[in-house]
């Protein structure tokens, strides 16, 4: 049974791994514009896989959590900017639902980005 549910996941593994090369990708291109998303994300998984050869999981780990701490900068960004508080406050409190193909995809990689399977693994 357990092999079972094990071969029925893997394709869902992989998608989800393919899905989180194509966003570095995306990020990627989002800080060097003139490289294309499927350029970066074929730098960002040469670059996995050499590191994964090449340290021990120690090793390994160590750079994953340095380069983890770049999310810091999720909490520092909003002090560069200028904040509408009075939005915030509404749009916070009071959710906009709007029915179109964009806001559908970005509510539907929220709840697959939260609820993924190897959680339920």
């Amino acid at each position: 049974m357990l092999y079972i549910f094990i071969g029925l996941s893997v394709p869902a593994f992989l998608l989800n791994i393919g899905a989180d090369i194509s966003v570095q990708g995306e990020v990627g291109h989002l800080l060097f514009p003139k490289i294309s998303p499927l350029v970066c994300s074929i730098i960002f998984f040469l670059m996995l896989l050499i590191l994964m050869l090449k340290l021990s999981f120690e090793k390994l780990t160590g750079v994953m959590k340095i380069v983890c701490l770049s999310l810091l900068v999720y909490l520092v960004v909003p002090f560069f900017s200028h904040q509408y508080i009075r939005s915030i406050r509404r749009h916070s409190l009071i959710p906009t639902i709007i029915l179109n193909k964009d806001y559908l995809f970005i509510l539907i990689s929220l709840i697959g980005a939260i609820i993924s399977l190897y959680l339920f693994f």
